[in-house]
C-alpha cells in the first residue's frame, strides 16, 4: 500500500469500539479511568493504520492524530446512535436512580422536585437529552481519541525505530 492510504476504515473500527466499549452498560465504567475506551479506540486505529503501511515508511505524529481525532468523532456519532436506540427502546439506566432519589428524600424542595420530573418526562429525555450527548461526546471524544491516536504514533514509531537498529 502506498503512504497515502485511507484513514477511514481504521477510524471507523476505532470510532465502533469506542461507541461499543462506550456505551454498554457496566462496560462503560472504563470510561472513568481517563476515557480508557476512548483513548484505546484511538490507539486502535493507529494500530491498524500502520500495520498495512509498508514496513520501512514511518508514520507522521500528523496522521496519527488525525487518525485519533476521526476515530473519536465516528465513537460520538455512534455512542449517541446507540443511546438514542435504547432510549427508544425504553431502556434509561438513569431513571431508577431518579426514581430513588424522589421517593427516598422527602426534604427536597419544591423547585428540584419540579426539575427531577421534567427530568422523567418523555418530552424532555429524547431530543434534548440526545443533543446534550452529542455535543458533549463529539467535545470528549474527540479530544481523548487524538490522545489515543498520538501514544499509538509514539509507541509505533519508536518500535519501528528499534527495529531498524537490530
Amino acid at each position: 500500500m502506498d503512504q497515502n492510504q485511507s484513514k477511514l476504515i481504521p477510524a471507523l473500527i476505532g470510532g465502533a469500539v469506542i461507541a461499543v466499549l462506550s456505551t454498554f452498560p457496566i462496560i462503560s465504567a472504563g470510561n472513568c479511568l481517563c476515557c480508557m475506551w476512548v483513548l484505546g479506540g484511538g490507539f486502535l486505529a493507529v494500530y491498524l493504520y500502520k500495520k498495512d503501511l509498508p514496513k520501512d515508511s514511518e508514520m507522521s505524529q500528523g496522521d496519527a492524530l488525525l487518525l485519533g481525532l476521526i476515530a473519536g468523532v465516528f465513537g460520538a456519532l455512534f455512542a449517541t446512535l446507540i443511546n438514542y436506540f435504547f432510549l427508544a427502546i425504553g431502556f434509561k439506566p438513569g431513571m431508577a436512580f431518579l426514581e430513588s432519589v424522589l421517593k427516598s428524600r422527602q426534604d427536597i424542595s419544591p423547585e428540584i422536585k419540579d426539575m427531577l420530573n421534567t427530568l422523567r418526562g418523555e418530552s424532555f429525555i429524547g431530543p434534548m437529552l440526545i443533543l446534550f450527548q452529542l455535543v458533549v461526546k463529539l467535545v470528549i471524544y474527540s479530544v481523548f481519541g487524538m490522545l489515543g491516536g498520538v501514544i499509538g504514533g509514539a509507541v509505533f514509531n519508536k518500535k519501528q525505530k528499534e527495529e531498524k537498529k537490530q
